[in-house]
């Protein structure tokens, strides 16, 4: 059986290729922060945490924003996954 693999890229001139790479391309710029909806423990309501530039281990280069969807996860819930993506991925790839 061959595997069934789908790659999205961006090009040049932001061309993209597949589905993903197209709406990524569409919005004009890449902030992980977006796809990332979060539940709020203290009031229940769902926000993004977006990076708006500068220094990236500065907590003044990113903004909370409230936002009219269901959220997925926690806070901390996403930080545990993002921690144990990029574990797996370093014993993947040999510590790069």
């Amino acid at each position: 059986m061959e595997p069934n693999v789908h790659v999205d890229l961006i090009g040049p001139n932001n061309m993209a290729q597949g589905n993903v790479a197209t709406m990524v391309a569409n919005s004009g710029k890449l902030n992980v922060g977006t796809y990332r909806p979060w539940i709020n423990d203290k009031d229940g309501n769902t926000y993004v945490t977006v990076y708006t530039g500068g220094d990236p281990t500065s907590k003044k280069n990113y903004q909370t924003y409230p936002i009219q969807t269901n959220g997925t996860l926690r806070r901390d819930e996403w930080k545990q996954l993002d921690q144990v993506l990029l574990d797996v991925s370093r014993q993947r790839l040999g510590d790069v």
